[in-house]
């Protein structure tokens, strides 16, 4: 009886450790993706936002923001890193992927 004891405990002990491995990578990425949408971490994307708004391209930017929330946790609840959420969210619409015909 003491075997089968053992054996049991192990494999609810190996069923803790994957779950909670699931839970902090995907606890990462969330964060990640919140913290790349936010802040902007590049003289580049600092220059690129500035004359975005001076040609009058962000005057909605709250709401299109609000709108994009639901998408950021889905993405993250899923395990997607940021390069595939940026690829996702900007792609223009009406243009096709590349190798679609």
């Amino acid at each position: 009886m003491r075997g089968s004891e053992r054996s049991g405990k192990g494999v609810l002990k190996e069923q803790y450790k994957s779950q909670m491995m699931i839970y902090n990578i995907r606890s990462f990425f969330q964060n990640l993706l919140v913290i790349a949408l936010l802040t902007p971490h590049s003289a580049a994307l600092h220059v690129g936002l500035k004359s975005l708004a001076l040609l009058g391209h962000l005057r909605n930017i709250s709401y299109k923001l609000k709108n994009m929330i639901p998408l950021i946790f889905t993405l993250a609840a899923m395990g997607l890193t940021a390069g595939a959420f940026y690829i996702f969210t900007f792609t223009p619409r009406g243009k096709k992927w590349i190798g679609q015909e």
